[in-house]
Order: C-alpha cells, then structure tokens, then sequence
C-alpha cells in the first residue's frame, strides 16, 4: 500500500525554513564595528604588523597556497611568482603583484634580508606602473596604492642602507640579478658636493625653539 503526502508550497517552504535553522546554521554574521576598528581592519598589511591584508590573505587562499606560507613561506613566493608569469591569477594581476610585494616585505623584516627587501621594492614598482598609460595604473583611490608607495619607499631603504652607495651595483634576487647604474655626475648643491647621502625614511627630525633672547615688538 502505497500513501501519498500532499504537501503545499506554504508547508513545504515553512519546513525548508526550519531544516536550514536547525540544522544549517550560516558560518558567516554580520556585526558593526568602530570607526577606529573599520580603519585599523582596512588598513592592515605587513607594514604595520605580522598579518598581511585581506587582498593578500585572499590571493594565499584562492591559490591554495595558505598553508604552505605558514610553513614555508620562501617557497610560498616562489611559487605565485611562477604562477603569475603563467597568468595565473586568482582574481587579477594587480591583486598578485601586490601580494608579492607584502609577502617579500614582510619575509625580508623577518630575515633583514636586503636583497629581499630589494625584491619587495620592484614588486611595489610593478603593482604602481607608473610608466603605463593612465588606464593601466592602479588607482589612486585604491586601499593599496598607498601601502605600495610604503612598501617601496621602506623597502629601498633598507635595501640600500646607509649611507647610500652611490657606485654601479649588481644585486643577486631570489628569482635573477639586477643591475643598479649610478650617475657619473657628482650629486651636487648649490655648489657642494653630497657625501655620505642617507635615506630620510629613518631619520626624525625634532626642532626646538629657545626662548632666550626673543622679544615681542
């Protein structure tokens, strides 16, 4: 004997309603946050801290390659590199060259590797474009265009040193060489030579106005 249940379209979508409550919770909520906690979230890359930002966080976890940054991050950037000059993106190349600039920024702040630092520059370099048509550049209302500048700005400083060597240099990268031409015009001011050049990311300059001797007219 066979017994049919009929079932209409309101009982059949109040039981769908409660299956999916009980039994299918969503693993994804929504809550507010402060105005100082939305900034520090959106902001957050290599260049403040230890975790890296959603855009790379993404690009690691759309190419499976999470886990393996965690373990072995020197292989992690290897490998997106080679996945990038096959065109291989998780959503675009920009995404991709950003993430290779912050994850060899913040494996050369871990290893004070300069030549890592070197290779974060030229990534950054390569996310701004800055040579491109105007279509090709990122833009300047992009989260990341400003961490690019910061990324590249840190990351020659410390590639470079101080003082800065102003002779022809080779650099030895983790993925080729690179080399560096100096002007042979000396670095002149008004008339006087410029040594002993240092980057002015890492200097602090702090004035202070003596009292003495000022009069008030």
């Amino acid at each position: 004997m066979i017994r049919r249940l009929r079932l209409s379209s309101r009982t059949a979508a109040y039981g769908a309603t409660l299956f999916l409550l009980a039994g299918c919770a969503s693993p994804i909520s929504v809550h507010e946050m402060s105005l100082q906690r939305a900034y520090t979230d959106r902001s957050r890359s290599a260049l403040n801290g230890d975790l890296l930002s959603n855009t790379t966080h993404t690009v690691l976890q759309r190419q499976n390659l999470l886990k393996l940054w965690n373990a072995q991050p020197t292989r992690t950037i290897a490998t997106l590199r080679a996945m990038t000059q096959r065109h291989f993106y998780a959503h675009k190349l920009e995404d991709q060259l950003f993430a290779l600039a912050e994850l060899s920024y913040q494996r050369a702040r871990k290893t004070h590797d300069r030549a890592q630092f070197m290779a974060a520059a030229l990534y950054a370099y390569a996310y701004l474009n800055p040579s491109a048509p105007e279509a090709d550049r990122p833009s300047g209302y992009d989260p990341h265009f400003r961490q690019a500048c910061d990324i590249y700005m840190f990351a020659l400083t410390e590639a470079l040193g101080a003082p800065i060597t102003l002779s022809a240099q080779r650099w030895t990268l983790p993925y080729g060489t690179l080399d560096v031409e100096a002007s042979a015009t000396p670095f002149q001011w008004h008339g006087h030579s410029l040594t002993d050049l240092r980057p002015l990311a890492r200097l602090s300059i702090n004035a202070e106005i003596s009292q003495k001797g000022c009069t008030s007219g």
